[in-house]
């Protein structure tokens, strides 16, 4: 397990570097707040209002924030603080050129997706097994659709789904196998991780 201690530090430190090079006053000043959250399927969110309020969040994922360690964590903060700095100079935030060019700015890869080997997760009800790299991927609610490996699928097939990698899926508790079948006549999707 990683030091969450350290990893908020740094990245409280990313946000005030970031934001006064960027904006002029560190994003603390502005009213930025840096914290961690239970999410699963995430790494980190950038949040300016929740319910018509204003909340000026960037969150990482306490989970993969405690197994993936700051080396992982770094590049997910940049990415958010992009969001932050865009939503102040805009009063707005999409994966658009506007943005890409800030993330870039920043240091942040500009794409919204985590390329790396993601920690087994436990604590998950369901779990998807690839047939072909036996890498183990979380599900927290019943899986109703085919889901191939993202890892697979990115490595040999160009991030586009094949039946090859579709991963079976297990209830963690009774190891039964409750793999959806695939309906005819509709396309298949897979599952990715922001």
């Amino acid at each position: 397990m990683h030091d969450l201690a350290l990893i908020r530090k740094k990245s409280q430190h990313l946000m005030a570097t970031l934001g006064a090079q960027n904006l002029g006053r560190t994003l603390q000043a502005i009213g930025w707040i840096f914290q961690f959250d239970r999410a699963r399927r995430r790494l980190g969110i950038c949040r300016w209002e929740r319910a018509d309020r204003r909340v000026r969040t960037i969150s990482l994922s306490r989970f993969y924030a405690e197994n993936l360690g700051w080396s992982a964590m770094e590049d997910v903060v940049r990415h958010e603080v992009a969001h932050a700095i865009d939503f102040e100079r805009r009063g707005r935030s999409y994966h658009d050129s506007t943005w890409r060019a800030i993330a870039r700015q920043v240091g942040a890869d500009p794409s919204r997706l985590y390329e790396g080997r993601i920690p087994v997760d436990h604590g998950s009800r369901y779990v998807g097994v690839c047939p072909a790299c036996r890498s183990e991927h979380p599900f927290y609610r019943r899986v109703t659709r085919i889901h191939a490996c993202p890892l697979c699928c990115r490595a040999h097939n160009d991030g586009r789904f094949t039946p090859r990698y579709a991963l079976r899926i297990i209830e963690r508790e009774s190891g039964r196998d409750l793999t959806p079948r695939p309906a005819s006549g509709k396309r298949h999707q897979r599952g990715v991780l922001r």
